[in-house]
C-alpha cells in the first residue's frame, strides 16, 4: 500500500535470504557483530542490493507473539536502513536477552549492530 510520498513500504521478495544455502553462504564468511539484541552475520552479495535473513528460535521465547514482535522490528529497522550496508546479505540472529528490551531499546541496540556491521562490510 503506497504511503504519503507514494512509496511502497514493503519487504519484497529478492530483499530476502529464502532458502537455507543463502543463509549457510553468510554463515561461512565468518563476518559476525553481536550487541545485546542478536548477531549480524554479513557477507558481500554482488547483487547491487541487501539481502535480509532473521532467524529467532523458540529458545529466545516460547511465545510466538515476541518472536514475531522481534521479526516485525528487525524487518522495519532494514527497510529503513537498508543502504547502510549496500551489496550485503546479511542474516540478524536473536538473543534471549531481547526479549527483555522495549521496543526502543531494541532498535537502539539494533541500530549500534547495524552500524558497526556496515563499517566491517564496507572493508
Amino acid at each position: 500500500m503506497p504511503r504519503e510520498g507514494g512509496r511502497r513500504e514493503t519487504f519484497p521478495r529478492n530483499q530476502r535470504l529464502l532458502n537455507s544455502r543463502d543463509f549457510r553462504n553468510v554463515f561461512r564468511q565468518r563476518r559476525k557483530t553481536a550487541a545485546r539484541c542478536g548477531s549480524l552475520h554479513a557477507s558481500r552479495n554482488g547483487l547491487g542490493y541487501t539481502r535480509l535473513g532473521i532467524t529467532v528460535s523458540r529458545k529466545v521465547s516460547k511465545r510466538a507473539v515476541e518472536r514475531n514482535r522481534i521479526k516485525r522490528l528487525v524487518r522495519e529497522y532494514f527497510r529503513k536502513n537498508k543502504t547502510l550496508a549496500d551489496g550485503a546479505d546479511l542474516v540478524f540472529t536473536a538473543f534471549p536477552t531481547c526479549t527483555a528490551l522495549t521496543n526502543r531499546e531494541f532498535v537502539d541496540a539494533l541500530d549500534q549492530l547495524w552500524r558497526r556491521t556496515a563499517v566491517k562490510c564496507a572493508r
